[in-house]
């Protein structure tokens, strides 16, 4: 992206960037869909499962988890697609705006 940035012209387009994420975005549909439902599994089982809790309290000892819990990392696909939608926002009010001469 930086390159494409960096090399930018008024005929420039960034739309093949999306196009390129796009067969991603049915994943990302079922992924959404089933996100409480995962939510919801995994509070019932840190209630009744002793293997479970024991796992969840085994992942906590890695650094390369950021002391983040499971909860926390099912989130991040969420955020991610997110992040999408809010960059398409700035981007078409950035790229619609009249642009000044210099």
């Amino acid at each position: 992206l930086r390159k494409r940035v960096d090399e930018w012209t008024p005929s420039s387009l960034i739309s093949d960037i999306f196009l390129d994420l796009y067969p991603q975005f049915p994943l990302y549909e079922q992924y959404i869909c089933n996100y409480d439902n995962a939510c919801r599994f995994i509070a019932s089982q840190t209630q009744k499962n002793k293997n479970f809790i024991k796992f969840l309290q085994e992942t906590k000892k890695y650094k390369e988890l950021n002391t983040l819990d499971l909860s926390a990392l099912l989130y991040f696909p969420v955020q991610h697609l997110a992040l999408h939608e809010v960059l398409l926002a700035v981007s078409y009010t950035h790229l619609t705006l009249p642009t000044k001469r210099i």
